[in-house]
């Protein structure tokens, strides 16, 4: 009997998903196909998560499997946690003693029944090597327990399948690349698809014209989603007044941090002081807050080690 799908950490929607036409038929094909594991590869803001939220809205509604389970190593980087966690879920409630290796194995029998699982794991950057030492190599997995699980659904677990979000490839899995292993690197946006993105904020000018702004800013989903909004609003929608406080660089010269920095700095040079300080205060926050949350953060007791610019703000302005 099918599972009602378990997100244990929601993953947060895209405000405006765009494109990805290619990489969602990607993910459909993984899905209909043999392999057992993708990775949706890029850097931060690239638009991972919202892709992999966008495909299973698409799976619940059109294909949905026997079981979907969602953890964020973001937001839960214990991997014993995720793998006591799946497997109660899989085996509908069942409380077991176990620890350690222990988890792995049972999750691994009740994952090989034959049934249509899904695994969504996002974030997996948090639990992977950043760099090779004498500890290991760049992109591998720090827990062996979940380096074995992963490389078990990549060489054939039932019909279990898992989508991976990371800056980073999956070391650990490499070897299956073809045979079992999928990556698809979602770094950039297609061009109509960053021409449709800032003009869904009001950017005007034809395809030539956007094409020289993202050849400025580059395609990457975050920058170009600020970029239409900066645009927009301090520049009446015109790219060109934009174009002529910067000229196309060498990619080499100006990688896409550095584009995202210059784009935040549009906000930061035009933004009222107060929405500025406010600006600020959202970023430590992953996901959106009410202004409820806000308020008692900003404008209740203790607000003056913290306000700034805000400490003569209303709940109006939050």
């Amino acid at each position: 009997m099918p599972l009602a799908p378990l997100f244990v950490h929601p993953l947060p929607a895209a405000p405006a998903f765009t494109g990805r036409a290619a990489e969602s038929e990607a993910l459909r094909l993984f899905w209909q196909g043999d392999e057992g594991v993708i990775s949706l590869v890029g850097l931060g803001g690239a638009g991972k998560t919202a892709l992999a939220q966008h495909f299973i809205e698409w799976l619940l509604a059109n294909d949905p499997p026997d079981a979907l389970f969602e953890w964020s190593f973001y937001d839960e980087p214990d991997a014993n946690a995720f793998l006591q966690t799946a497997y109660s879920y899989i085996t509908g409630g069942r409380m077991i003693d176990a620890k350690g290796a222990g988890w792995f194995h049972l999750l691994k029998e009740a994952l090989s029944d034959g049934g249509r699982y899904l695994l969504v794991l996002d974030g997996l950057e948090r639990v992977q090597r950043q760099q090779t030492d004498a500890g290991g190599i760049y992109g591998e997995l720090e827990d062996p327990l979940l380096r074995g699980f992963l490389t078990r659904i990549a060489s054939g677990l039932g019909k279990t399948k898992a989508i991976i979000t990371s800056r980073f490839p999956v070391s650990d899995v490499e070897k299956w690349r073809g045979r079992g292993y999928a990556l698809l690197d979602v770094d950039v946006l297609a061009p109509d698809a960053a021409r449709r993105l800032l003009r869904s904020h009001g950017v005007e000018g034809d395809d030539e014209l956007l094409d020289r702004l993202t050849a400025v800013y580059g395609r990457h989903a975050l920058t170009c989603d600020l970029l239409g909004g900066a645009v927009a609003r301090f520049y009446a929608s015109h790219p060109l007044r934009v174009l002529s406080e910067d000229e196309p660089e060498d990619e080499l010269r100006n990688p896409q941090e550095v584009r995202l920095k210059q784009v935040l700095r549009l906000y930061e040079e035009h933004l009222p002081p107060r929405e500025l300080a406010l600006l600020c205060r959202l970023c430590i926050f992953r996901f959106g807050v009410d202004a409820a949350a806000l308020e008692s953060i900003f404008l209740g007791p203790g607000k003056e080690s913290i306000a700034g610019a805000l400490s003569s703000a209303t709940t109006e302005d939050l």
